[in-house]
């Protein structure tokens, strides 16, 4: 009698213990994934007096790029990395200056572990583009 009631017992403390240590919220894939996240930015511009600024997060913290080209098209990417997984990248990029009649297309994309880049945001705008993604893959 005795010994079944800790047959028992110790059925049941197995059984927690194989539930508990299998119930693991993240992967070891997942807690050693490297992000990279790369920003592209073109600006298409009518008057060559116009400024342009890209404000950007990379590992730290805020950037901003001031653009004053004699070019009508202007075209910036870069890469950086690695970045933790709950990272937000972020891209502001805006167009000032008089008579300042443009189009900015800007994208975020991401890498994981050396995987091809993903688009994850993009958006196109006359004045200014806000962009953010948070990472969550």
């Amino acid at each position: 009698m005795i010994r079944k009631i800790i047959r028992n017992i110790l059925g049941f403390l197995l059984s927690t213990f194989a539930f508990i240590s299998c119930s693991k919220d993240s992967t070891p894939d997942e807690e050693s994934a490297r992000y990279y996240v790369k920003y592209e930015v073109t600006f298409i511009t009518q008057h060559l007096t116009a400024t342009r600024y890209i404000t950007f997060t990379n590992e730290e913290g805020f950037q901003t790029i001031e653009i004053k080209d004699n070019e009508k098209t202007i075209t910036w990417d870069q890469t950086y990395g690695p970045v933790d997984k709950n990272f937000v990248p972020s891209l502001k990029c805006d167009v000032v200056g008089p008579y300042a009649s443009s189009i900015i297309n800007a994208k975020i994309s991401l890498s994981r572990n050396g995987e091809p880049f993903v688009v994850k945001a993009e958006g196109s705008n006359a004045k200014s583009v806000l962009l953010r993604y948070k990472i969550d893959f």
